[in-house]
């Protein structure tokens, strides 16, 4: 079968498609969980290997100096998840 490209339609409505879900993590449990692995993400298996251990290294480092404070590092995340629809009439 083949598809007639020339009469696909597709919208994108930003009311139903867009999805949001903010989270708030500690950054010791995300170092440990390995949800910080360079595989884990596309954007960190992205990164050069110099380049994600800095970002490690700057994420414990930090993590060891709220600790000094009683405190605990949180890392924010926003994941946003997009949709798009297509139709072709029959």
């Amino acid at each position: 079968m083949k598809t007639d490209y020339n009469q696909v339609s597709a919208a994108y409505d930003g009311r139903y498609a867009r999805h949001s879900y903010p989270g708030l993590a500690a950054a010791r449990e995300g170092l440990a969980s390995g949800a910080l692995h360079k595989s884990a993400t596309s954007q960190l298996s992205e990164l050069s290997d110099q380049a994600y251990q800095r970002g490690i290294r700057a994420i414990e480092a930090a993590a060891e100096a709220a600790e000094a404070r009683q405190g605990v590092l949180r890392l924010q995340t926003d994941l946003k998840l997009y949709a798009a629809t297509g139709w072709k009439p029959l």
